[in-house]
């Protein structure tokens, strides 16, 4: 083939080699729009996928942030010694602390009615009661 390609006088005597020459040429240019197409869809779709993987990594990064703030919590909390009793993971420290605060209250407020009625009835006297 190489012969036939180098244009020497011997082959310009060759019938039909111009058929068989632009015949090559146009199934090569063919195979090359082929591999460009081919190279132009790979191209795009890296291109998405670096996309895709940059927004990836940074719900990594801040999913990491949550956990390690989350892991933080959960150390602290364990060095307060107040782990959740609570069936729900979502019952915070606070939440507990304002039922406790709310439930001191609660029993002063009775202890307070119950020291009160005493106090009456001791000035009321036996009279009172019938």
């Amino acid at each position: 083939m190489s012969q036939l390609m180098s244009g020497e006088a011997k082959n310009q005597n060759i019938p039909g080699l111009d058929i068989i020459l632009r015949g090559e040429v146009m199934r090569k240019d063919g195979l090359v729009r082929q591999l460009m197409e081919q190279n132009k869809m790979l191209l795009t779709t890296r291109e998405r996928q670096e996309v895709e993987m940059q927004a990836l990594n940074e719900t990594l990064e801040v999913s990491g942030s949550d956990l390690d703030a989350i892991v933080q919590v959960d150390h602290d909390v364990e060095l307060l010694g107040a782990k959740s009793p609570h069936p729900d993971p979502g019952f915070s420290i606070i939440q507990r602390s304002d039922k406790r605060s709310q439930a001191g209250r609660r029993k002063q407020t009775e202890g307070r009615l119950r020291r009160k009625g005493q106090t009456d009835d001791k000035i009321a006297g036996p009279t009172s009661k019938r």
